[in-house]
């Protein structure tokens, strides 16, 4: 099976930090086995990383599940990017964006957890994952284009 380098990424800090199961990932647990503050504020989200100090400010205006969806991008961008986005050449952030993207698709709906379902459709991993229907669709395009889905279930 392909296994990109950003699903590695993934997959290799879950390992270090045990999240292996659906509970491990609560935005509470996964900002303490980070070690990442976590803030809920009336602007829009963002990270910050100052040495070691780490924090995902969400916004507390917008629905949860585009809360976890944000918190899983910002994720991205802090165990990716160690240059500030405000400061990188206008390509360079696109590209910085583009791998935020795909890492926080990886990070909040995990092929590890996906794979032990019984039926795997677009509404369920959004459910299940509470995560925007939108993004799961996206995940699930990307689990098609590298495995076999018969009936519903991954083989």
């Amino acid at each position: 099976m392909f296994h990109s380098t950003i699903r590695q990424i993934v997959n290799e800090a879950y390992k270090k930090r045990n999240i292996c199961s659906l509970n491990d990932l609560s935005l509470e647990t996964l900002s303490r086995r980070f070690m990442i503050d976590l803030d809920y504020s009336y602007s829009q989200t963002s990270s910050l990383q100052i040495g070691h100090y780490k924090l995902i400010s969400l916004d507390k205006r917008i629905p949860s599940h585009y809360q976890r969806w944000d918190f899983f991008h910002e994720l991205g961008h802090i165990l990716l990017h160690n240059i500030d986005q405000k400061k990188a050449l206008k390509g360079v952030s696109f590209f910085m964006e583009l791998q935020a993207y795909r890492f926080a698709l990886h990070a909040s709906m995990p092929y590890f957890l996906i794979k032990k379902f019984c039926e795997i459709t677009p509404y369920t991993l959004s459910y299940v994952f509470n995560i925007p229907i939108f993004f799961a669709e996206r995940r699930m395009d990307q689990i098609k284009a590298h495995i076999t889905i018969k009936g519903g279930k991954i083989i």
